[in-house]
């Protein structure tokens, strides 16, 4: 009869916010040509996909989190809910649908 192992301790999961400048380095990493990574932390109650926009609306615990980070340094908004701040969600969305790699 083979002895058993015992359990190892589950390891710990890393902070969204630990996870989310790990993903940047990542890709600040795979080319020098690559300059900056814009990550949009998006924290809720709910992780189920299949959930519609007037659930979202109901749900006040909902928070985006903006972070630019390059070589130098990294930038990080406070925490901002969706739906108070709707146009400024919007004008982002816009403004980074058109901006363009040069």
């Amino acid at each position: 009869m083979k002895a058993k192992r015992p359990r190892q301790p589950p390891k710990p999961k890393q902070s969204l916010v630990t996870q989310s400048g790990t993903y940047a380095g990542e890709k600040l990493s795979d080319s020098y040509s690559i300059s900056h990574a814009l990550n949009l932390l998006i924290k809720g109650a709910t992780q189920n996909a299949h959930i519609r926009f007037s659930d979202l609306c109901s749900l006040p615990d909902h928070y985006i989190w903006i972070s630019w980070i390059d070589r130098e340094g990294v930038i990080v908004s406070s925490r901002f809910s969706p739906f108070e701040h709707l146009p400024l969600v919007l004008d982002l969305l816009l403004t980074l649908q058109r901006s363009r790699p040069r």
